[in-house]
């Protein structure tokens, strides 16, 4: 059986890897699959929904299937989408904070799942490079380091020693 790369198997399903193509092609397309979703459940409950309610799992799935690049273009499409789609471009001030709130949190949302994803994704290599190691800890921490500064985009946090007499 072929092993997966990590980016494939977080959490047991096939993802493509953060920023491809597919990932970008899945986002579109769960932007479009929700911008068809809401007018099908405000026909089956009676009522208006508000503008946003199918676009918060989209930007979920597309953040975490794409990571947080993807994820915050999505949610930045949502909100034009529903502008487009739904009208909902702001006539009056109480208007312009519900959109402002959605556009806020669905972008915060979006990079969180997204940074989220791609922790699962380091840690899932450090674990398989630790079984392939045989577990040994040597250099265990700070390739772990290194691996974690390059995945997060983050120099490495100097030792506590260094960084005290650095101060004094």
């Amino acid at each position: 059986m072929k092993k997966l790369h990590p980016a494939e198997n977080v959490l047991g399903v096939h993802w493509p890897p953060p920023g491809s193509w597919p990932a970008w092609l899945r986002a579109a397309g769960l932007i479009v699959a929700a911008s068809i979703l809401k007018p099908l459940l405000e026909y089956a409950g009676g009522e208006p929904l508000p503008p946003y309610i199918t676009f918060y799992p989209a930007v979920v799935i597309a953040a975490f299937g794409g990571g947080p690049i993807v994820g915050v273009v999505t949610a930045l499409g949502t909100v034009v989408a529903a502008w487009v789609l739904y009208g909902s471009v702001p006539q009056a001030l109480v208007n312009l904070s519900s959109e402002m709130i959605y556009t806020v949190t669905s972008v915060f949302l979006a990079w969180s799942v997204g940074r989220a994803r791609l922790a699962l994704e380091l840690a899932s290599a450090l674990r398989e490079r630790q079984e392939y190691t045989g577990g040994s800890r040597s250099t265990g921490s700070r390739t772990s380091s290194r691996s974690f500064s390059r995945w997060f985009g983050r120099s490495r946090v100097k030792s506590t020693a260094s960084t005290s007499s650095g101060i004094s």
